[in-house]
């Protein structure tokens, strides 16, 4: 093309040239011969020449097309095609990213919530949170400000909520691509999003349900809930427990149909996303605490009881120490933490990437785990019927500094009560006010120096009274308990449980704090007693666990844990599980727990766990309470031939200790301890009352009635004549025969004058003395039977005559029997082995 142009303008221009020559030419026909050759031959070298270029561009186009195949092949090896079209995707990715994740359009669409939203809007803004907002890096006001107005939009719509739910459940179901609570529990970057994600989902479920519908065909899925598990038990058993509706019973999940609840396949969702949760399980908190939500709703609470959900949720405690029936129902959240780190190494199937990077530390110590475990207890008792369990928050961070926010206003009201109850008739509390403050709360008064309570002075707002005393102001008060909550959030809640408030704030009215006549400051009802008659009263009075809530409930390893976390919810847990069932079994296998513990390096912390439970138990107010005391005191089923009832081991040690292996005092100091404990409880006063024979000998231990005396040398005076005289003679020591456990009855000895019926005279060493006048040499002394402590640190018991006024165990004691070496470790006298 090209060339024919060329060749056109040339003809032109010569054209042009002739017409301006013409009028002066005279030129001649020969010359026009010459020229008209002339031009065929040039027409023939141009031809000649065409040609030769289209050969040439015939063999360069063959030799660049060669070129640019191995430039091709070059470039396909540096794999530059491989990855141009993922850049240019990525590319309109970071186009499309800078408009979603863009402030203004967030504020923009937030905008539109405000007031009633239309259902477009709502499910715009939506989509918007969940597909969008969710995975950028929002600030924390900013998340919870879309949280705050995505809950009021969904709070009391139906129309919206019922959208919403169906939305999260056919996601759930893969109907439509990127589950929404998947995502939120596992994937979300951080505990605000996964907050505010499980919240509006929470909101959503709440106000979904409030359509007879939906509600009718949650009902009919809890029914299908309870059938497959009765088919499971009437099964061959020992497998897995479903975590959704399986086989027939699955159409109640199918929400296309007619008889599908979508509400239903959201909380089998949440069944299995428990069952991964020792796979997630540092960021599983905010999941716990969606769960202890729902149980607002009776309706949602008796779904989740019947799906088991309960059961779940408290093998989260235990793990691998659950018991095997349950470990063998539930394999997922009772997987041990070494499996889990071996599954992690390996990669985890169904879990986010989020999820599969957290670390696991085995075990619950440390203040996060115990915080977890909290949120464990706090959504089980509300499944289980618990009222007031959701915590209510104690700060309120949408106001102050983000690392010092105020108290919220109904934590200021719980915390005055607490200051106005302890501070007595001082205007600030003072160091008295302080320590009953502490001793209510169950703090050891061993463990408050003055110099602990004088910093708490100095750090905080305080005043001086008349006298110069310091008193802590309410301002003070508060601010130390705001600084505290910070770090110790379940102490402080423990705390507020003794004065009667529920974790929600809201208070148990029953609960009063007093002042005796004896100016001392006491609580009208104890916290284990106020846990259980809340629950009986509020609640559901008999919750429905199932065999396998029964089976975990009657494991130790659950109490050791929850107790060791929270008392409150703990005791309100024991009295969910066992309020009005028969208890025998359970409180047997608690004294036989305390029994076997006796001589063991943790026998302090199993005393400490039986005496929270037996408190707990006796504290339910139903019509077993007093076959359970009964069977907490006198139980007579038999650990090696010793009856193991409280009263009967008590008893037992204290008589025989060398029969039983007893080499100290302790183990039945621990045993007239937990007799103190649940005798708190009025209930059990009043039965005790009602059998003085049964617990009259340990009268004096229970009210504390003990000195502690030390005999300063060795053994002193005058010996009997024999050297191995049996104090007793073949009758043993024993009870008189109207049962008056105030008196022994010594016979056998070769001096006369110890033999005979000797009367309670108080107590020494910790334990009772017992006296009775004598005539020696024409003399009235007074014998006396105690026990002492030596100088090496061990301890007899002796027959002596003490002088008149004076107190046993010095030199001027006259000696006539003392026990054997390691006889004299029990609170009775031995009934033989004595010289």
């Amino acid at each position: 093309t090209t060339t024919t142009t060329t060749n056109n303008n040339n003809n032109n221009k010569s054209n042009k040239n002739t017409a301006k020559a013409a009028p002066n030419s005279k030129a001649s026909p020969k010359k026009d011969k010459d020229k008209d050759k002339d031009k065929d031959k040039g027409k023939e070298k141009e031809k000649e020449k065409e040609e030769e270029g289209i050969e040439e561009k015939s063999e360069g186009k063959d030799k660049a097309e060669d070129e640019a195949e191995d430039e091709a092949a070059v470039v396909g090896n540096s794999g530059f095609h491989a990855y141009l079209s993922e850049v240019h995707a990525e590319n309109d990715i970071h186009v499309r990213n800078n408009y979603l994740f863009d402030v203004e359009l967030s504020a923009f669409l937030q905008a539109l919530l405000v007031g009633t939203p239309s259902l477009e809007v709502t499910q715009t803004c939506t989509k918007f949170f969940f597909d969008a907002f969710m995975h950028g890096l929002g600030t924390q006001r900013n998340v919870e400000a879309w949280r705050d107005a995505l809950c009021a939009a969904f709070e009391g719509n139906v129309e919206a909520s019922s959208w919403m739910v169906k939305e999260v459940a056919e996601r759930l179901q893969n109907r439509k691509s990127g589950s929404w609570l998947i995502q939120v529990a596992c994937d979300a970057p951080s505990p605000p999003i996964r907050e505010a994600g499980l919240s509006i989902i929470a909101v959503a479920l709440k106000s979904c349900i409030q359509d007879q519908r939906e509600a009718s065909k949650l009902t009919v899925w809890a029914e299908a809930w309870k059938k497959q598990t009765t088919g499971i038990l009437m099964g061959n058993g020992g497998g897995p427990y479903p975590s959704k509706l399986e086989n027939n019973l699955a159409a109640s999940e199918d929400f296309t149909g007619a008889a599908g609840s979508a509400t239903g396949v959201i909380l089998s969702a949440v069944n299995g996303l428990i069952g991964m949760a020792p796979q997630f399980w540092k960021a599983s908190s905010e999941l716990l605490d969606f769960i202890a939500k729902l149980q607002t709703s009776e309706l949602l609470r008796e779904a989740c009881l019947a799906s088991h959900m309960h059961v779940r949720l408290a093998c989260l405690c235990v793990r691998a120490n659950a018991p095997e029936a349950v470990r063998a129902a539930f394999p997922g959240p009772t997987m041990a933490p070494q499996i889990v780190e071996r599954l992690r190494g390996g990669g985890i199937g169904g879990v986010g990437q989020h999820a599969q990077h957290m670390t696991f530390a085995g075990g619950f110590g440390g203040v996060a785990e115990n915080d977890l475990i909290a949120s464990v207890l706090g959504a089980l008792t509300g499944i289980l019927g618990v009222p007031g369990t959701l915590p209510a928050p104690l700060h309120d961070k949408g106001k102050g500094s983000s690392h010092n926010p105020p108290l919220t206003a109904e934590a200021r009201a719980a915390f005055r009560y607490m200051f106005d109850a302890c501070r007595g008739q001082s205007k600030g509390m003072d160091v008295a006010g302080i320590m009953t403050c502490m001793r209510l709360c169950n703090v050891p008064q061993a463990s408050v120096s003055n110099y602990t309570i004088k910093g708490i002075l100095s750090k905080y707002p305080s005043e001086t009274l008349k006298g110069g005393e310091k008193a802590l102001t309410l301002e003070g008060f508060l601010k130390y308990h705001s600084d505290t909550a910070k770090v110790q959030d379940a102490r402080v809640r423990e705390d507020l449980n003794v004065f009667g408030y529920r974790r929600d704030l809201t208070k148990r009215e029953f609960v009063e704090v007093i002042t005796d006549e004896h100016g001392k400051v006491e609580l009208t009802v104890e916290p284990a007693e106020a846990a259980a008659r809340d629950f009986w009263e509020s609640g559901p009075k008999v919750a429905e666990v199932g065999e396998m809530g029964y089976a975990i409930a009657s494991s130790l390893e659950f109490w050791r844990v929850v107790y060791g976390v929270d008392a409150g919810l703990s005791t309100s847990c024991v009295a969910a599980f066992w309020s009005g069932r028969d208890t025998t079994d359970f409180i047997n296998e608690v004294l036989k727990e305390l029994v076997n513990a006796t001589g063991m390096w943790n026998v302090n912390d199993t005393v400490a766990l039986c005496g929270n439970i037996f408190e707990a138990l006796v504290a339910i107010p139903d019509e077993r309470r007093e076959a359970r005391i009964e069977a907490i005191c006198q139980s007579d089923r038999e650990v090696r031939g010793l009856g193991i009832g409280l009263f009967v081991v008590a008893r037992e040690f204290a008589a025989n200790p060398s029969k039983w292996g007893i080499t100290d005092q302790e183990a039945v100091l621990s045993y007239l301890g937990l007799v103190r404990q649940i005798r708190k409880i009025e209930a059990v006063m009043t039965w005790m009352d009602g059998r003085p024979a049964a617990w009259q000998w340990m009268s004096r231990w229970l009210n504390g009635d003990a000195a502690n005396q030390g005999r300063a040398g060795g053994i002193e005076g005058g010996a009997a004549d024999d050297d191995d005289v049996a104090v007793g003679g073949g009758e043993a020591f024993a009870d008189s025969d109207d049962d008056d456990l105030g008196v022994i009855i010594v016979g056998g000895a070769g001096v006369e004058a110890c033999n005979g019926r000797y009367g309670n005279s108080g107590m020494f060493d910790g334990v009772g003395k017992w006296t009775k006048e004598v005539v020696i040499d024409g003399r009235t002394e007074t014998m006396c039977v105690y026990r002492c402590k030596l100088s090496n640190n061990t301890r007899r018991w002796f027959f002596s005559v003490v002088p008149k006024g004076g107190k046993p165990g010095t030199d001027l004691d006259i000696d006539y029997y003392q026990s054997q070496i390691g006889g004299g470790e029990g609170l009775f006298p031995p009934a033989d082995g004595w010289r």
